[in-house]
């Protein structure tokens, strides 16, 4: 059985996201676009989590497959290990409750334009849901090390054990 597959963005992003437009467009070739969800991930930590999850109760009886890039693949591991569904991570942020603390304040969302409020609590929030040692069988770890922004040896540190795929 094909599972469903929930794509989650990075920060300040959308479904929009190019990765989400053509993981949908591979689906979509081959007849399957109503296994694909993409849900608008809001800014704040707990609403993208439930937003998340809402996505994920549409598909409850029926095995899934979370896809989460940058901050959406931090998100991905905490609902793959609570959910027990398999994660393929893209460049995942490892600590997003430190790494984004510069963004705090006004912030434009990349997709869309609009101005966004990133509150310092935020950061709080992220702690919750960090996964301090993955499950090495439920991921696989899309990582390039030219990453602007996010440390690759700090990915394939914390997803040790995992498949691993870097470029």
């Amino acid at each position: 059985m094909i599972p469903h597959i929930v794509y989650l963005h990075g920060f300040l992003s959308s479904p929009a996201t190019t990765k989400a437009q053509a993981l949908a467009d591979h689906l979509s070739e081959r007849g399957l676009l109503g296994q694909f969800h993409a849900p608008a991930l809001p800014v704040e930590p707990d609403a993208a989590i439930h937003a998340a999850e809402s996505a994920l109760m549409e598909c409850i009886d029926e095995p899934v497959l979370l896809v989460g890039s940058s901050l959406g693949g931090f998100y991905a591991t905490w609902l793959a290990q609570k959910w027990n569904a398999p994660a393929v991570v893209i460049n995942p942020a490892v600590r997003p409750d430190l790494s984004l603390r510069s963004h705090a304040g006004w912030q434009t969302h990349y997709v869309t334009g609009e101005r966004v409020l990133v509150r310092p609590e935020y950061f709080e929030q992220l702690t919750r849901y960090r996964v301090s040692a993955p499950e090495p069988d439920r991921f696989w770890l899309l990582c390039a090390q030219d990453d602007e922004v996010l440390d690759s040896g700090e990915m394939v540190s914390h997803y040790v054990g995992s498949k691993q795929t870097v470029t």
